[in-house]
């Protein structure tokens, strides 16, 4: 029956009724339809949440204890055994099963002190469809299910066979979503697989792209030697990004670059970037820049000399300690003074000149440096 009779036989049984009232009836039913939808719509999701934790266990149930017995075995077994031993037949999922099954078999390849047999695991996730269902989800138009879809195929990376799978996201008009598939590009692609570093990688380049460029080159460093990423460095716009590019040089010891990181300090006008070309410079042990790094140490403002400092503490020299005793004795600024103090420890090896100009120390508080520097790495 229309709903509208209910309205108008309301508002027939209340009229003359004072104003109060017949706000106070209106109000009342809104609450009782709010109520019933309320009621309605919590059945609804406790049927939902019991079925899918029974589709759980039943996952759990029929496939845990045979998943482990494939992944962590030295055998690596024929498709055919391994079809065998999940007692399943192929294409019987259903596609409600697929996420469970997805996130049982990440739970059990991520098992505590149990070496994985990668091409076992490689094989069930074939044998089990799991790339094309997520795949099939990163093509629809769902921005929810397209993110999820991206998380779990990056999950189950080692069967991802190219980069043309999340391709057709690099363009789209969500950043986060646009970021994440080209990190993704990167990861799986085969061929031209660094082209998005290209152009500061995106707009807006921020700390979570950061994590997963490190992410996807750590991975792709496992499988071969990375190009040299002083070329996106050399070209990139962006401060933050170029920072990010120089830091991966020294994360990924890449020392070819040693001589271009050189002359980008000389020509840099941004202390960022200057600050983190030493302090890359450093970790990669680049003797070579020693005369660069102490020519314009007196023009630079103190948060680059930080990083200076901390560089020469790194570098095999008798050229950087002698520089580091310099500014040792011509620095007032507490902070600055710890970290050279603390940057003749590492590069004095006998500890000769350490010694000494701990002797020479007369104030309380440079005395209290040297005590803490060397106890500090002395527990290292």
């Amino acid at each position: 029956m229309d709903i509208k009779y209910y309205l108008y036989y309301l508002d027939s049984r209340f009229t003359g009724f004072p104003l109060i009232i017949r706000i106070a009836v209106f109000f009342v039913t809104l609450l009782a339809i709010f109520y019933i939808i309320s009621m309605l719509r919590f059945f609804i999701i406790m049927r939902r949440q019991r079925r899918t934790e029974k589709i759980n266990k039943d996952i759990s149930d029929r496939f845990e204890e045979k998943l482990k017995s494939i992944f962590f075995t030295r055998q690596s077994f024929p498709r055919e055994v391994i079809i065998n031993k999940l007692e399943f037949r192929q294409d019987s999922l259903k596609n409600r099963e697929k996420e469970p099954l997805t996130d049982l078999l990440l739970s059990v390849k991520k098992t505590e002190g149990q070496a994985l047999n990668e091409y076992n695991y490689s094989e069930v996730v074939e044998v089990l469809g799991l790339v094309g269902y997520w795949e099939g989800l990163l093509r629809k138009n769902n921005l929810k299910k397209n993110k999820q879809a991206l998380r779990m195929l990056e999950e189950l990376s080692k069967n991802i066979p190219d980069g043309n799978i999340v391709a057709h996201r690099v363009q789209g008009r969500n950043h986060d979503l646009r970021k994440h598939s080209k990190s993704g590009y990167m990861r799986f692609a085969t061929y031209d697989a660094f082209k998005f570093l290209e152009d500061d990688f995106d707009k807006e380049f921020n700390s979570l792209d950061e994590m997963r460029i490190h992410a996807t080159l750590e991975e792709r460093s496992k499988q071969r030697p990375l190009p040299l990423l002083i070329r996106w460095g050399y070209t990139a716009k962006n401060e933050k990004y170029k920072c990010f590019l120089i830091k991966e040089i020294g994360l990924f010891n890449q020392k070819e670059s040693g001589a271009q990181l050189v002359e980008m300090y000389q020509q840099e006008k941004g202390y960022a970037v200057k600050a983190q070309l030493a302090e890359t410079l450093g970790i990669l042990k680049y003797n070579d820049a020693i005369d660069v790094l102490i020519a314009d140490y007196g023009l630079i403002p103190q948060s680059v000399q930080e990083r200076v400092i901390e560089a020469m503490g790194n570098m095999d020299s008798p050229k950087a300690l002698a520089f580091l005793e310099k500014v040792h004795e011509e620095t007032q600024e507490g902070i600055l003074q710890i970290k050279i103090v603390d940057s003749i420890y590492k590069s004095d090896k006998d500890k000769h000149t350490f010694n000494r100009l701990k002797l020479k120390a007369t104030d309380d508080f440079l005395s209290s440096v040297f005590i803490h520097v060397e106890k500090s790495n002395e527990t290292k």
